[in-house]
């Protein structure tokens, strides 16, 4: 069964599916065009969304994010249903994600298992394979086509090679960012004790074992 926060607002044609979640505050607006949410996908609160939209399943939105809206472009008719966006499964969207309607004939596309962090933008009638990684603020323009597996770091590496070479105690670092940092033989984690892997399931979930694998091998035993 279907869980809808009495705070949200849901307005026109909109279909959610079994074990789905709204939150508190959002705004689901189904007027234009309908919206699809697919079974398990949860939105946290506060997330807005205009149809033509179609979310699969299992995924993770978070607040403030954004989904469906026109384009940032003053030619097109915000009243225009447009093609709309489609959303596969298992996808997670940090907070104040937003992703724009498209305005040509195919809807904006996004795959599977991506992962994208706060502030990340996809403008209109862009496609985005599966399994890849947005790392904050990234954005893309309109017409851009993504495949599989692609990572997009927020910030250039040498500042943070830079950073490392005194040594450091605490590291904070995307399983893909600390082998980059690894492979420059900046960070040898031969002395570290503590271990934290921050949402773990999402990670194994969405295909990254291999990546995190490689990094236990570095870990030395015991460890916590």
């Amino acid at each position: 069964m279907s869980k809808v926060h009495p705070s949200a607002i849901l307005t026109g044609d909109i279909q959610i599916s079994k074990g789905a979640e709204i939150g508190p505050y959002c705004v689901l607006d189904g007027t234009i065009g309908p919206i699809t949410i697919g079974a398990g996908t949860r939105l946290m609160h506060q997330v807005s969304m205009q149809g033509p939209l179609t979310i699969g399943e299992r995924n993770r939105i978070y607040p403030a994010s954004s989904i469906g809206y026109p384009p940032q472009d003053l030619g097109f008719d915000p009243d225009k249903a447009g093609a709309g966006c489609v959303i596969g499964d298992d996808n997670t969207f940090r907070e104040s994600v937003s992703i724009h309607s498209a305005k040509m004939e195919l809807p904006t596309r996004i795959g599977d298992k991506n992962y994208l962090m706060a502030n990340s933008h996809i403008a209109h009638d862009c496609l985005v394979g599966s399994k890849c990684i947005f790392a904050n603020n990234v954005s893309l323009g309109g017409h851009v086509e993504i495949g599989d597996g692609v990572i997009f770091g927020g910030v250039s590496i040498q500042p943070q090679l830079r950073g490392l070479r005194g040594g450091t105690d605490i590291v904070v670092a995307t399983p893909g960012r600390l082998l980059d940092v690894m492979a420059h033989n900046a960070l040898p984690l031969s002395s570290v004790r503590t271990l934290v892997l921050d949402e773990a399931d999402r990670m194994l979930d969405q295909g990254f074992a291999d990546e995190v694998q490689a990094i236990l091998g570095h870990i030395p035993l015991p460890c916590q």
